[in-house]
């Protein structure tokens, strides 16, 4: 699309970030004037976080290398400025020899999720996996399909319909400042926002409720609100036990062994704010 004397293309956000945000790319003779959201895209709606907007800072800064530099040897600290050539070869060596040395490619791994989200990670995975590399999940999706066996995700946009929502850890007036949208939205419409975290963040500064946890009991406050859906029939008994492994247990160890008391004085929170969370939770 030409605008006066540049042209606009639309594209997605390189940036390792889940929310692929679409962006208008301002080029002007080869060069990346700026960027800014793209008001057509659904989720973003035409707005980008801090990063979005400094893209054009980050790809024309002077310190940033647009060239391969090669530590020799190793630890030394002395670096060399080498070819794309060079450095593509000593890469392809280095994955030839460990398949010589294992006569498979199984010592390559990409833990995914780990700094490269987004955009981009569709591209290492498609490279790894064309080698028979061992592609690792975060642990977050891992525990998600062990504990329900599956990994299923709303859309972000539903949220804005949710009558509560909770924010267990999270902090997305930071880092999500596109969910924010949406949770704000669902907040006009009287839902309640209920904060969980150790630390008061920006997120805990809007939410209606913030419950600041101990760090390290999450799990136990976890537990004292589920003890509580138990023994107040605010569970569906069937769906747990269709769709999860271990929810007998589960169930007998929450409500034998875990004390409401006990766990509203280890939080942090007391028994109050913990019987307050379950009853948005039921």
């Amino acid at each position: 699309m030409e605008k006066g004397d540049h042209q606009i293309f639309r594209n997605t956000c390189p940036g390792n970030c889940y929310s692929a945000c679409s962006i208008l790319s301002h080029v002007k003779k080869g060069k990346l004037l700026k960027v800014e959201g793209d008001p057509n895209h659904g989720y973003t709606l035409g707005r980008l976080c801090a990063q979005g907007y400094a893209l054009t800072r980050k790809d024309y800064h002077r310190d940033r290398l647009p060239f391969p530099m090669l530590q020799s040897p190793r630890g030394s600290g002395r670096w060399s400025r080498i070819s794309w050539d060079e450095a593509l070869s000593i890469i392809a060596e280095k994955i030839l020899s460990l398949n010589r040395s294992f006569n498979n490619n199984q010592s390559l791994g990409l833990i995914r999720g780990a700094g490269n989200k987004g955009f981009m990670q569709k591209i290492a995975e498609d490279f790894f996996e064309s080698l028979g590399a061992r592609i690792l999940s975060e642990r977050t999706g891992s525990d998600a399909r062990l504990g329900t066996g599956r990994l299923e995700m709303p859309e972000p946009e539903n949220m804005a319909k949710a009558k509560h929502i909770v924010i267990w850890g999270v902090n997305p007036a930071v880092n999500g400042v596109h969910q924010m949208f949406f949770i704000n939205r669902a907040r006009d419409f009287s839902a309640k926002l209920i904060v969980i975290d150790p630390v008061f963040t920006p997120t805990a500064a809007q939410g209606d409720i913030y419950i600041q946890v101990k760090p390290g009991t999450d799990r136990l406050l976890a537990m004292a609100v589920a003890k509580l859906l138990v023994e107040e029939g605010n569970i569906d008994e069937d769906f747990l036990l269709q769709n999860t492994e271990g929810w007998p247990e589960y169930k007998h160890y929450v409500t034998e062994q875990v004390s409401l008391e006990e766990a509203g004085r280890l939080t942090g929170v007391g028994t109050k704010a913990i019987r307050e969370l379950a009853r948005y939770y039921s």
